[in-house]
Parts: structure tokens; C-alpha cells; sequence
């Protein structure tokens, strides 16, 4: 955030352009807030914590040294508070306050302990004559009510020679500065790498689950709770009905009765009888007549009575259905974001393992790469001993030489011999010719292999050139053995003996040169397949390394976007 000086004395106005108006923006620089303020609180307790220890007084220069540092301290503290009151009041008005219950709980811990360090700083008598250190009130702001934010104040910290703000100035910006004070250092924020946020949100992870287990217990007291109200609920309904169920029994009877009363009433008003004895029969059928009224008025009461339980039974039981399954919903919301810590659990452990074998790949290349140069070092010294058997045969072809001489003066003797073997010679020659052609197009074909491997690898195309300079060496071996055929025919006479000596030592030259030809071929053979090997090696593990870099790439934006749609 550039636009914030070091010193953080920025207006409001520069907060609220640097914030802007993504929720996502805000809610990481609150983030970035609280923990800055966090940082710095902890800083202030570890040095009052070292003075109460060694016992050190603000009146000694010692502790006087171990002080200074706070007063830079408390400035930036005030304005951490500032900012961060202005963002969370922001959120408030733009996310649903449950999301962000957290991030309220933890303002709340941070201002009790901003308001402990301040009222601590303010008893010190090194500060009074320094910094004047602001009251904070009682209780953290209500970001819950909107109003609030009309109602807070702006901690003002002064320095000797600033005067306080008027009441009605607190949204202006004061400014603070230090004319002959010592110079403010300023703490940095302790931004940990990827290792450190993993060990931070398995901690999280640890605390989420040990507060799942802690509420496992209530949840299954709760549960038992209401299971057995449930029941208690259904023996009373059931209870009331079967007494219901009795009632109108005993008012069906009711009303049975009292209609066979009501038709002997009427009977006996009919008859009329004079005598004394219907009259009596008449009274008391009048009098059994009420007394099964007044029994069938109780029965209405006590009957609406029990409706009037029986409604008031089944609302309890309708409420404690609708506790039930909020219970329940709670305890699924619970069980859910288990197993969504349980699943951040285990992509965490799932990223340590890919950065595990990812670092074994790596160890293994290297270790592939220090045996491609053993291999290397093996194929110079197996050239380096080549070179040495060419120096040999150089030696031989020196004694071979030689003996080409002394044979050239028995050749003067022998060359009416010569003559017929001319055709022979000429033959072999035009073999020779042949054979040099076939190997001037092996040489040709080997230097465009050569001229194609020279950008790959400078120390193969050295020992070729070095096995392309014995082949001219046997060349010119195989030139000068001409040339003595040639002055062999202009010497004249030659033994037959001496002749097939020739031929041989000739035979013998051609095979070494064969062999040294298959020689270089299986060398050139090697040293082919090798190169194949290492571009096939070095292109599958530039291959694997970049398919695991856009893996981790993946899983990365993955669990970014994973944490910001559960932000």
C-alpha cells in the first residue's frame, strides 16, 4: 500500500481510495491490519514483561533504552486502531454481520489489549513528559448498529507542543511530527511463506475440530434432552386422548340418559295421572332429569377443559419438534463444516505430499544427471585409451616403414617380376580407390552428424575430430603403401616371396583399418544413442517439471478461490 506513508499518517480519505470498493480487497488489508496491530501489541508486552523481570525503572537510562522504542510504538498503534475501525464498519455495511463474527471477536481481544497497554504506558513515568497517550473508551464499537460509526471517536496521540483537536475536528487528519525527538522505528509486518500459512491453517483446522468435539457432547445431551421431552409429550397426548375418548364415552351415556328421562318426563306429562303416586313418579323423574343435567353440564366443562390441555400439549409438542430440528440443522451446519475442515485437511496434506515428491523428482534427476557424467568421463577414458592404441599403430606403421625400405632396394632387383603383377596391382588399387570413396562418403555423412551435434555436445565433436585425424593418418598410411606399389612397378624385378610378403602386410593395413573403421562406428554408435538418451532424459524432465509446476499452479488458484468463496 504505497499511498500509506511509513509512518501511517494518512487521512481518511487516502484509506478509503487504497481500500476501494472490493469486499475481497478490504477485507485482506483488515486482515493485514489486525495482524500489524497484533504484531505490535505483542512487541509491547515482551518489553514490559523483560522490565518487570530484571526489575529495571523508567527513571535509569537502562530503562529508559528498553522504553523508547514503545513511543514510536503507541503512535502506530493508534493508527492501526483507526484504521482498522473504519474498514470493519465498511464490511459491516456491505456483508452480513455473521460472516464476520470473527473477525469482531478478534477486534474485540485486540482492543482489550491495546487498552491494558495504553493504561499501563499512561502509569510509566517516562511517558508523561513524551507522549500524551490517548483514552479509549470502555467498550469496543458496535459495528452491529450503523449509528455507531457517527458516534466514535478518533484515538488522538500528542507529542509536547501539539495542541488536542476540537471535538467537532475528528474526522481531520492531525498531524504528527517530531521537531527534536529521537527518530521512529517502525515495526515490519511478519509475512510468513507458504510453509508458515499451512502450519496456520492446520492450527485452525486443530482448533475447529477441537471445538466440534467440545460441542459433540452438548449436541448429544441436547439430543437426549429432547427425545425424552418428546416422549413425556406423546404419553400425555396420549393420556389426554384415551381421557377424550372416555369423556365422550360417559357424555354419549349422558345424553342417552338424558333423553330417555326427557321422554318419560314427557310421558308422564302426558298421562297426567291425578294420584299421588304419578305425582311423586313425576317429581322424581324431574329431579333425575336435573341431576343428569347438571352431570352432563360437568362433563361439557371438563371436556373442553381437556381440549383446551389437549391444544396447549400439542403447541409444546409443536415447539419442541421445531428445537428438535433446529438441533438438528445445527448439528448438520456442525457435521458440514467438519468435513469441509476435514477436505482443507487433507488438500493440506495432499500439497505437502505433492511438494515431497516433487523435491524427490528433483534429487532424482540430479542423482540421473551425476550418472550421465560418470558415462561421460567412462567414454573419454575408453577415447582416451583409442587414441593410445592409435599412437601404437602409428609406431607399427613407423616399423612398417621401415621395412617398406628395405624392400624398396630388394624392389630395384625384381622388377621384370613387377611387371606381370601390374594388372594385379592396378586391380587391388582400383579396389583401394573404391573402398577410400566409400570411406569418403562415411566421413562426409559422419561430419554432418558431427556439424548437427556440434551445438549439443563440444567435447563429443573433439573426440570424433580426434578419430577423424586417425582415419586421415591411416589414409596416409594407406597413400604411401601406394605410392611404394607405384615405385615397386618402377623398380623392376621382385621375389615371389617378397611379393606375397607385400600382399600380406597389405592385407594385414586394410584389416587394421577395417577394424579401427568398426572401431569408430560402434563408437559413433555410442556416442549416438547416449546423446538420444540424455535429449530423450532431459526432455521428459523438463516435461514432468513443468506439468508438476502447473499442477501446484492449479491446486494453488484452486485453494484460493476455495478460500475466498468461503471468505
Amino acid at each position: 500500500h504505497k499511498v500509506i506513508p511509513g509512518n501511517l499518517e494518512a487521512t481518511d480519505e487516502t484509506l478509503e481510495r487504497e481500500a476501494g470498493t472490493d469486499m475481497t480487497k478490504v477485507l485482506d488489508m483488515t486482515q493485514e491490519l489486525l495482524e500489524y496491530l497484533d504484531a505490535g501489541l505483542k512487541m509491547a508486552e515482551t518489553v514490559l514483561r523483560q522490565m518487570d523481570a530484571n526489575g529495571a525503572k523508567s527513571t535509569t537510562p537502562a530503562g529508559q533504552c528498553r522504553l523508547t522504542p514503545l513511543i514510536p510504538l503507541i503512535l502506530d498503534c493508534s493508527f492501526l486502531y483507526h484504521f482498522s475501525v473504519r474498514l470493519l464498519f465498511k464490511l459491516h455495511s456491505r456483508i452480513s454481520p455473521d460472516v464476520l463474527l470473527g473477525h469482531r471477536e478478534r477486534f474485540r481481544d485486540l482492543f482489550m489489549s491495546l487498552t491494558q497497554f495504553y493504561n499501563r504506558a499512561r502509569e510509566i513515568e517516562f511517558f508523561k513528559s513524551i507522549i500524551q497517550i490517548p483514552d479509549l473508551p470502555d467498550a469496543p464499537p458496535n459495528f452491529l448498529r450503523a449509528a455507531a460509526l457517527a458516534e466514535y471517536k478518533k484515538p488522538v496521540v500528542l507529542m509536547p507542543g501539539e495542541d488536542r483537536p476540537e471535538e467537532d475536528e475528528v474526522d481531520v487528519q492531525p498531524e504528527f511530527r517530531e521537531a527534536t525527538q529521537m527518530p521512529q522505528y517502525y515495526l515490519l509486518s511478519q509475512m510468513g511463506g507458504p510453509e508458515a500459512s499451512l502450519d496456520h491453517r492446520e492450527t485452525e483446522s486443530d482448533g475447529y475440530k477441537s471445538e466440534l468435539e467440545a460441542l459433540k457432547p452438548e449436541i448429544e445431551l441436547i439430543k437426549s434432552e429432547a427425545q425424552k421431552c418428546m416422549i413425556e409429550l406423546k404419553a400425555q397426548v396420549n393420556r389426554l386422548e384415551a381421557e377424550v375418548e372416555e369423556q365422550r364415552t360417559h357424555k354419549q351415556v349422558a345424553l342417552v340418559e338424558n333423553e330417555h328421562l326427557r321422554m318419560e318426563v314427557e310421558a308422564l306429562r302426558t298421562t297426567n295421572v291425578a294420584n299421588v303416586g304419578a305425582q311423586i313418579g313425576y317429581k322424581e323423574a324431574d329431579t333425575r332429569a336435573q341431576a343428569a343435567q347438571v352431570r352432563f353440564t360437568q362433563l361439557k366443562e371438563r371436556h373442553a377443559e381437556l381440549v383446551t390441555s389437549h391444544a396447549d400439549l400439542m403447541k409444546k409438542n409443536a415447539e419442541t419438534v421445531k428445537m428438535l430440528s433446529s438441533t438438528k440443522q445445527v448439528q448438520d451446519d456442525l457435521l458440514r463444516t467438519k468435513q469441509q475442515l476435514e477436505s482443507e485437511v487433507e488438500n493440506l496434506r495432499h500439497e505437502k505430499r505433492t511438494a515431497m515428491s516433487q523435491q524427490q523428482e528433483v534429487e532424482r534427476l540430479n542423482k540421473e544427471l551425476l550418472e550421465q557424467r560418470a558415462e561421460m568421463a567412462l567414454l573419454r577414458s575408453i577415447l582416451e585409451n583409442k587414441e593410445k592404441e592409435g599412437t601404437q599403430v602409428s609406431s607399427s606403421l613407423a616399423a612398417l616403414q621401415a621395412e617398406r625400405d628395405t624392400l624398396l632396394r630388394s624392389t630395384m632387383e625384381k622388377d621384370a617380376e613387377l611387371s606381370s603383377l601390374r594388372q594385379q596391382a592396378q586391380q587391388q588399387q582400383s579396389s583401394v580407390d573404391l573402398e577410400k570413396d566409400r570411406l569418403k562418403r562415411e566421413l562426409e555423412a559422419l561430419r554432418a552428424q558431427l556439424q548437427q551435434q556440434l551445438a549439443i555436445n563440444a567435447e563429443q565433436k573433439l573426440e570424433i575430430d580426434r578419430l577423424k585425424r586417425e582415419l586421415d593418418s591411416t589414409r596416409a598410411e594407406l597413400t604411401r603403401v601406394n605410392t611404394l606399389l607405384q615405385s615397386r612397378e618402377l623398380s623392376g624385378t621382385q621375389l615371389n616371396s617378397t611379393l606375397a610378403g607385400l600382399q600380406a602386410e597389405k592385407e594385414m593395413l586394410l584389416k587394421s583399418v577395417r577394424d579401427q573403421e568398426a572401431e569408430l562406428n560402434s563408437l559413433r554408435q555410442q556416442a549416438h544413442l547416449h546423446q538420444s538418451t540424455l535429449e530423450q532424459e532431459r526432455q521428459r524432465s523438463s516435461m514432468e517439471l513443468g506439468s508438476l509446476h502447473a499442477q501446484l499452479q492449479h491446486q494453488v488458484l484452486d485453494h484460493t478461490s476455495h478460500l475466498t468463496v468461503k471468505l
